[in-house]
């Protein structure tokens, strides 16, 4: 089983969600709050093309803070000299998911909805790996993903880690639900079909 579940994760890991494309602010220093913007997207954008697996909306934004010398340098926490990012919004619409249930434990891979399937490079859109861990029987999360240090779907894997400090809020069978700190927000909704 242990062999299964490693052999799906490296294969998933090397299939990434869409960014709006903006230049970043070095001027903001002040942490910008979360805010609920909503969802742009209809359920006809989904045109299908991942046939076998599940789609949901999701929105993820997120900020960091970033080395005005050298904007290739990034973190997930304050350091001196680095300013904070103006927040974007990298990902909002019909998103392919995939979810594994270990008991307590969960982890889903999130493909943007250009995420190139076929392996060519690029990767064509972004991929989150989002996970559940119980420790000591306190649940924690976390997220990495597949974009380089200035925000592009850059790699084929999920390589930078966003944080472990992530906040829960929604169903456990993960058909809703919003993962948020103070940098990173990730919502996911099941699509409405229209009457």
């Amino acid at each position: 089983m242990r062999f299964l579940y490693a052999a799906l994760l490296i294969f998933f890991l090397s299939l990434g969600c869409s960014k709006t494309s903006t230049e970043p602010r070095f001027d903001e220093p002040m942490l910008t709050p979360i805010e609920d913007l909503g969802f742009s997207h209809d359920a006809e954008e989904d045109d299908g093309e991942w046939d076998g697996l599940e789609k949901v909306y999701a929105k993820f934004t997120a900020q960091w803070y970033v080395d005005p010398t050298d904007p290739e340098m990034g973190w997930n926490v304050e350091r001196p000299g680095y300013v904070l990012r103006e927040r974007e919004v990298f990902l909002d619409g019909v998103c392919s998911i995939i979810k594994e249930r270990d008991e307590g434990e969960w982890s889903i891979r999130l493909y943007g909805p250009g995420y190139n399937f076929e392996g060519d490079w690029p990767p064509g859109d972004y991929f989150l790996y989002v996970n559940k861990h119980v420790t000591d029987g306190k649940p924690w999360y976390d997220i990495s993903w597949n974009a380089n240090y200035e925000g592009e779907a850059a790699y084929s894997s999920a390589q930078w880690i966003l944080g472990e400090d992530f906040q829960f809020n929604g169903e456990e069978d993960l058909s809703s639900f919003t993962l948020s700190n103070d940098l990173v927000k990730l919502e996911v909704k099941p699509i409405q079909q229209k009457n």
